[in-house]
């Protein structure tokens, strides 16, 4: 298995503990029934054992949701499994009225990914899936429970994720190791579990491409040995202009904004959700000017969820938390939205406050980013500190030479390298324009270039609907009209990621 890039989610830890092992020395161990897969402690190495537990599995995961409606038939999802694998998971099992028969604990049932802006399963992805594991001998399946020891020396790493998959070696790509794995789990993947979780899942060539609805988190994988290189045929993500108004008229505005600058007309813009839920994009960034000023902002937002596609936003304020309508809109349709003016900490810290009690699990969070090259250094400071006291996210901006910003000198932002590369802040993230301003400075100062992204138009692009061109950025003067018969087109801008 290949694996370009992941970008980390949440994981859920479970009394059950079932894993997918790569290089397992330990023997088969065989104290369950066939297709009951519980707390009893396994070890399975032979292929038949191992599509039984797939066809198990794969049983488990097209019928869990049909309490909801959305779930297949046992009978069904049994052909099906058996058709993928060559495994029965109900032969020889009467399960009864209430009862498939055939088990894995409900905990240790990984989220399998969706069909794009659908409520049922990737048949193609399971198949891939089981037909990856059935091939490689040395790929064993591991079972048990986190309430007692099982004694087994080679899989006593200290943690319980739902689904791991580990090997005997550390990974490293280009001779280095990468850091996202440590040396004590050596290679792991944790996948989620829970029943409130979409996982939706792209194939674009050799290349799977899985989502998370609910963080964000996305991970880009690929089966095959030798898969070809990753080219995007349409965009993850999409930045949507909205509009050209906005009140505050700052003077280090890139995109020239203004007080009564046009806005998108609703036709329009739905025009192009439209076209993007067609493409299965992933995620919407909705911008302007200040996005939360049109007119049809709450219409926007629940159109674009509507089509399945998830939206989110950046603001220069936070005084539209207080409209009922949008808040609301937000809080059931955004999985995240980031507030761009330092001094707007107060209400990115109620918010994240109120809206896990106002709110179901589901909450969109406020995250600060910040224009660096238009505040003073104390502003930016004070900011980082009150981030990192209430654990906000920060992304850092590089200064932008377009619109007004062009005009005006960047105050100058060199000594923020120092600020983050000392090891007191928790996280950040960057666009590209930061990136490919310090990345060579990043990388001297220990960063690694797998956590840098300087290449624009590889896996998103910009669309402003207001002046009807799209392009590979919101901060370039390369930007051509939009072909409304073939709207991607051109993409990808960049070839190759």
């Amino acid at each position: 298995m290949h694996i370009s890039s992941v970008r980390l989610g949440h994981a859920n830890n479970s009394s059950s503990s079932h894993s997918i092992l790569l290089g397992s020395t330990v023997p088969q161990i065989i104290t369950c029934e066939r297709s009951q897969f519980g707390w009893e402690w396994f070890h399975l190495r032979d292929r038949q054992w191992k599509a039984n537990y797939l066809s198990t599995l794969i049983l488990m995961t097209l019928t869990r949701d049909n309490r909801n409606g959305h779930g297949m038939s046992p009978e069904a999802a049994r052909i099906i499994a058996k058709e993928l694998t060559g495994d029965d998971p109900l032969g020889g099992i009467d399960g009864g009225d209430n009862d498939i028969g055939a088990y894995i604990d409900h905990q240790s049932i990984p989220v399998m990914p969706m069909v794009f802006g659908h409520k049922h399963h990737d048949i193609g992805f399971l198949r891939e899936f089981a037909d990856y594991i059935l091939e490689h001998p040395e790929i064993t399946i591991r079972g048990g429970n986190d309430n007692e020891s099982e004694g087994d020396d080679d899989c006593d790493e200290d943690v319980q994720p739902d689904l791991f998959i580990q090997k005997r070696r550390i990974p490293t790509f280009d001779g280095k190791r990468h850091p996202l794995f440590s040396e004590k789990t050596d290679w792991v993947y944790k996948y989620p579990y829970d029943d409130d979780i979409a996982i939706y899942a792209r194939k674009d060539g050799d290349w799977w491409v899985l989502y998370n609805d609910h963080s964000g988190a996305k991970i880009r994988l690929s089966f095959k040995d030798n898969p070809a290189p990753y080219i995007a045929k349409t965009p993850e993500l999409v930045d949507l202009k909205l509009t050209n108004r906005c009140r505050q008229h700052c003077d280090f505005c890139y995109q020239d904004s203004k007080i009564n600058g046009e806005e998108a007309k609703y036709d329009d813009i739905f025009q192009i959700v439209y076209a993007l839920q067609k493409a299965k994009v992933f995620e919407v960034a909705l911008g302007g000017g200040e996005p939360t000023g049109h007119p049809d902002f709450v219409r926007i937002l629940q159109d674009i969820r509507s089509y399945g596609l998830s939206p989110n936003f950046s603001t220069g304020h936070t005084e539209w938390m207080h409209d009922e309508k949008i808040r609301a809109a937000v809080m059931e349709n955004c999985g995240s939205f980031a507030v761009s003016d330092p001094y707007c900490i107060d209400g990115i810290i109620a918010w994240n406050e109120t809206a896990g009690r106002e709110h179901r699990r589901r909450v969109p969070k406020a995250t600060l980013q910040l224009a660096l090259g238009c505040h003073s250094e104390e502003e930016i400071k004070k900011a980082l500190q009150a981030a990192k006291m209430f654990s906000i996210p920060v992304t850092l901006l590089g200064y932008k030479k377009f619109g007004r910003a062009a005009n005006r000198p960047p105050i100058p932002y060199g000594w923020i390298l120092d600020e983050i590369t000392r090891g007191e802040h928790f996280h950040f993230g960057a666009d590209s324009v930061f990136v490919e301003e310090f990345g060579e400075e990043l990388k001297k100062r220990g960063v690694s270039e797998k956590l840098m992204v300087n290449q624009e138009g590889a896996h998103s692009c910009y669309i402003d609907v207001v002046g009807q061109v799209m392009g590979p950025s919101s901060f370039t003067k390369d930007l051509h009209p939009i072909d409304h018969m073939d709207i991607f087109g051109k993409f990808p801008y960049a070839q190759e990621a």
